[in-house]
């Protein structure tokens, strides 16, 4: 599917429940989208998010287990609840260095092995990553702004080795209930010299 460049905006679940879709063009022009725009299209293998877009709305790749590569422009400044939710294909993502908010269960059950948080993050909804059951590794960039981690942040990560939490953390929630493999939590002081 390729969607003409006159096109600005795209509306809740237009192409959700599209078992056979692969591939899709998006332009530019295209600046919002409502959320679970693609939600379980069990085929759709890639996908690059409209350079003008800001924000990735709830849903929006939800139960997509075909999903291995998503690429992210620098000006998305939010991730939506469910997000990229059952995305089980999905072993990497890089964040961009100007997001602030990652929306509850943003990855929940997806394929994700490691994750890095970049320090322009001041929000997290609630089980970010429950159940990632592929996640090694999480960390949060030098400097987070990242003040609580909420309930059930990593909840269910029975792979997760290595956490490396940041100073600035003020309060935890049962953020690593049975992560049974959890060995090295790693808590940074960017004071120290």
């Amino acid at each position: 599917i390729t969607i003409p460049n006159t096109v600005t905006s795209l509306g809740n679940f237009c192409f959700a429940e599209l078992p056979n879709l692969k591939k899709i063009t998006i332009p530019s022009s295209v600046k919002e989208f409502g959320k679970g725009l693609f939600d379980w299209c069990t085929s759709l293998e890639e996908f690059t998010i409209p350079a003008n877009m800001k924000e990735i709305p709830s849903e929006t790749f939800e139960n997509c287990t075909s999903l291995s590569k998503v690429t992210i422009h620098s000006k998305v400044t939010s991730i939506g609840y469910s997000a990229f939710a059952g995305c089980t294909s999905l072993k990497q993502i890089k964040l961009p260095s100007g997001l602030k908010s990652i929306g509850g269960q943003c990855f929940f059950g997806s394929g994700l092995e490691s994750l890095s948080i970049p320090n322009t993050v001041s929000d997290l909804g609630g089980g970010i990553c429950d159940y990632c059951t592929n996640l090694t590794s999480v960390k949060f960039t030098t400097n987070a702004n990242v003040k609580e981690l909420p309930y059930n942040s990593f909840y269910r990560c029975s792979s997760l080795k290595t956490i490396t939490i940041p100073s600035n953390i003020k309060s935890m929630y049962s953020g690593f209930s049975e992560c049974p493999n959890l060995t090295t939590v790693i808590v940074r002081n960017d004071n120290l010299d």
